[in-house]
């Protein structure tokens, strides 16, 4: 490919990828990539107006609440979501 087939907004996506995902590990590349993938079209789905706006609340609500992205917050749950109910810690 010609380095002229890389516009901003592909870097830009790229960017947003990774940081939605996460860097530490391999499946914060896959979410990543689905996250950019589909957020645009669930987002343009429920208002093509605000389609862009909407993905900078989420992105930035992503960062915010996730800071180590989409899989490193499933791989800090998923500990807990393994214990039985009941399920009490000794000392």
């Amino acid at each position: 490919m010609a380095p002229d087939s890389y516009t901003f907004m592909f870097g830009t996506m790229l960017l947003i990828g990774a940081v939605a995902g996460g860097l530490q590990s391999v499946w914060g590349a896959v979410f990543g990539g689905l996250f950019v993938q589909f957020l645009p079209d669930v987002a343009t789905a429920a208002s093509a107006v605000v389609s862009v706006p909407t993905q900078g609340i989420v992105l930035l609500l992503l960062i915010y609440l996730l800071p180590s992205g989409l899989a490193g917050a499933i791989t800090r749950w998923l500990p807990f979501m393994r214990r039985p109910r009941g399920y009490v810690q000794e000392r």
